[in-house]
């Protein structure tokens, strides 16, 4: 895939990162592209020129800068999950333990921790300063594509395929909740999986599975919303967004329809 700025008629030759990767830096001074599967790469916006780029030794799944803007990370089929300098493109951290293929990588909003998802079942938690495991959360029922931490540092979600999210306290470094779609057949459990796991804010987590349905669970007051999506199975619904108070969803439909949806509670 080719990647043109028209502005400058300048073109980058490869791809995005997956699975939820932010494109940009926070500030939006450096874009994050990957010039083969292997290799992830840095774009200065401002000086339109590469100031890095590395490789794994399999495919890079999943990249991501830290909220801090300071280092880089980026999660592969090498089962590691490397943490560099996003200025120079220095290793700082190899982080391993995995026994199967990464996918996803997420920064804590602190820049304090980061979280990886592998093919092995287990939500990994790394300390970024000194590299060291902190938590193994295993027993899922397949890969992890989708983690989001709380905006207080409390909780950390992860949904996986097979249509599960779990919800883990950091501290206490256990499952505190657990989600699974209502589904029967291991066919069809096979093709279900929970994306787009997001906190609006400290206790209240977004996320969706692939038959379209979005579910919205504020922990702290017990209250869900549930957006069920319906699809003729010929073109799938898309993502969804929340507006920067939380209080609004909107979501791209398969009737090709963008829809706004308000999260109110009962009187």
């Amino acid at each position: 895939m080719v990647r043109r700025d028209q502005r400058y008629n300048t073109v980058l030759s490869g791809s995005l990162s997956s699975f939820e990767s932010p494109v940009f830096s926070p500030d939006g001074s450096i874009l994050l592209y990957q010039p083969t599967r292997t290799t992830l790469a840095a774009w200065d916006i401002k000086e339109r020129k590469e100031i890095w780029s590395y490789s794994h030794s399999d495919a890079i799944m999943a990249s991501e800068v830290s909220p801090d803007g300071r280092l880089v990370a980026s999660s592969a089929w090498d089962q590691t999950v490397q943490i560099r300098n996003i200025i120079t493109g220095e290793l700082i951290h190899t982080l391993v333990g995995a026994h199967g293929q990464n996918w996803a990588v997420k920064f804590s909003p602190d820049s304090s921790l980061v979280a990886g998802g592998s093919g092995d079942q287990t939500l990994r938690i790394w300390d970024v300063n000194s590299g060291k495991l902190i938590h193994a959360f295993d027993g899922f029922r397949g890969w992890i594509r989708s983690i989001s931490f709380s905006d207080n540092l409390r909780y950390v979600s992860a949904g996986a395929s097979g249509g599960h999210l779990r919800i883990f306290d950091i501290k206490e470094g256990k499952e505190v909740q657990r989600w699974e779609v209502d589904i029967s057949g291991r066919w069809t459990r096979g093709f279900i999986e929970t994306r787009g796991v997001r906190y609006l804010d400290a206790d209240t987590v977004a996320f969706s599975t692939s038959d379209g349905t979005i579910t919205v669970y504020d922990a702290k007051e017990n209250v869900k919303w549930e957006i069920a999506r319906r699809w003729d199975g010929a073109s799938f619904p898309g993502g969804f967004v929340q507006t920067p108070d939380g209080k609004q969803i909107i979501t791209l439909d398969a009737d090709a329809t963008v829809r706004v949806w308000e999260l109110k509670r009962a009187a």
